[in-house]
């Protein structure tokens, strides 16, 4: 005789539908309220509103040990799996919290995050598990579920120097947007009279891309040209229309030779500029030599037969070479309008490094690791750069990529509101409200703080408080209370 037990799901019993197990909370708010308030016994409730009677009796105890402040936000609903640290509108406050952090460019990491959410729920005398308390510390499991409900994710930050992240402010952006309107709408330029220009650096070492490799394996090597490459410059062009100028080289030599462009895009120019170091990967060479930059705005009139008759706009950003007098000269005399950028905006203010540079550094170390992989044993030379751009550059600079860089910048067509509140919070650090700059000389004390140091105050005082689409008691401690976003102190007067 088989004595094997059957599985439970076979019995009758506990073939139960999904709407059975499932309590309905509005249901179970009414007779919770019914025998609280109107003093009816929990069996006659628990028939009269079609609940079962022992849940109705739990949720009763559940809802008379709540304090008064809690009461609002007490669940009826039944749930299934494990019980929640946090409401779901607790949760919202803290993912927004995390988020604005993140766009401030003073983003949690996950440790920090795990042992703010312990901080959070202590303040807001959460009920938390023992392994928290032990550890004053939110678990991993906690973080994982956290992440997964509310669509956040783990990612490398990448580096923002503080001049990026203080100069992309409204002001800045404004000022911007209205000498462009105004030059747009003196000249009447169209899309493809719009152009931006910049240069990036190009070297004989690339950068390798992952490989597989054991698991488990904490070292793992990929073959480069050298240690330290040599680097060259390629000054790009793009227009609103979706084209392209071929491009142009600038090479750490004495003189040009005409075979340092062998397998370059059809139609690219180049030139020689003496360096003090060859392999200097930090000189930027067009950036500092007039003559180069010269060189660059002639090819740049041939390949587009500019005059003053047929005027172009050329928006590059704000270096000392691209003011100097020669090159302005040249410039009016041959129907080139400049305009640029402000200091330290081109990574969101200019086409080419928004859309076009990125992927051109993918595909060129995509073709400079192939190039690794066809001549073993051999390393690259600075007039292999060329040909490799030569295969990179037509790939990357897509029409796609090119007018999606002019309209993710606003500049064409021109939208002088493309940026969110979300874009300009990196400044928020050291913004200072206008009221306070036209009181500094009357209240000054009121301003500057006894003490000097460095400070943290949050970024907007109302985040001290119960956003109104959220549903919590006004008790509640918000994140910002327990962490203050961070604020630069005033500068100092003397």
């Amino acid at each position: 005789m088989n004595n094997k037990k059957r599985p439970r799901k076979n019995y009758a019993s506990y073939r139960k539908s999904k709407e059975d197990r499932m309590q309905n909370g509005e249901k179970m708010k009414e007779a919770v309220l019914a025998v609280i308030n109107n003093n009816i016994t929990i069996r006659e409730a628990a028939r009269q509103f079609e609940v079962t009677k022992s849940a109705l009796q739990r949720y009763v105890a559940k809802y008379r040990n709540t304090g008064e402040d809690h009461k609002v936000s007490f669940s009826f609903e039944r749930h299934h799996g494990f019980t929640q640290v946090f409401t779901d509108d607790e949760e919202q406050l803290l993912r927004e919290y995390l988020i604005n952090a993140s766009n401030m460019c003073y983003g949690l990491s996950a440790k920090e995050c795990r042992l703010f959410a312990y901080r959070f729920a202590v303040s807001n005398q959460k009920p938390v598990p023992e392994s928290w308390s032990d550890k004053k510390c939110a678990g991993e499991e906690w973080m994982k579920l956290f992440r997964a409900r509310h669509k956040l994710s783990l990612r490398t930050p990448e580096a923002t120097s503080l001049s990026r992240a203080t100069s992309f402010n409204k002001h800045n952006v404004s000022i911007f947007f209205t000498i462009l309107r105004n030059v747009i709408e003196k000249h009447g330029f169209t899309a493809n009279q719009i152009y931006n220009c910049d240069e990036t650096a190009v070297t004989t070492v690339h950068k390798p891309p992952k490989i597989m490799a054991c698991c488990g394996q904490k070292q793992v090597g990929k073959i480069t040209s050298g240690e330290r490459g040599v680097l060259g410059t390629m000054c790009a062009s793009i227009c609103a229309n979706g084209t392209y100028v071929p491009s142009f080289f600038v090479f750490p030599r004495k003189n040009f030779k005409a075979h340092m462009l062998h397998g370059a895009p059809p139609g690219s120019k180049g030139a020689a500029h003496t360096t003090r170091d060859a392999r200097d990967s930090m000189l930027w060479l067009i950036a500092t030599n007039f003559s180069s930059l010269l060189q660059y705005l002639i090819h740049l009139t041939d390949s587009l037969h500019c005059s003053n008759d047929n005027k172009i706009l050329l928006i590059l950003d704000n270096h000392e070479s691209h003011t100097d007098l020669k090159v302005l000269q040249y410039c009016k005399q041959n129907g080139i309008v400049l305009v640029t950028l402000p200091p330290h905006c081109s990574h969101k203010l200019q086409p080419l490094d928004v859309t076009c540079f990125g992927p051109f550094k993918s595909c060129y170390n995509r073709a400079m690791d192939e190039w690794m992989i066809n001549h073993p044993g051999v390393p690259t030379t600075l007039y292999k750069i060329v040909e490799i751009v030569g295969k990179s550059f037509g790939i990357a600079l897509t029409p796609s990529n090119v007018i999606k860089g002019f309209q993710i910048t606003g500049i064409c067509p021109l939208n002088s509101e493309i940026f969110q509140e979300s874009d300009y919070m990196s400044s928020f650090v050291t913004d200072r409200d206008q009221s306070l700059i036209e009181d500094l000389n009357e209240s000054i004390e009121t301003i500057v703080p006894e003490n000097s140091g460095p400070s943290c105050s949050g970024i907007n005082l109302e985040k001290t408080t119960i956003p109104e689409h959220l549903t919590l008691t006004k008790n509640t401690v918000t994140p910002e209370s327990i962490r203050p976003h961070v604020k630069a102190p005033p500068r100092k007067l003397t």
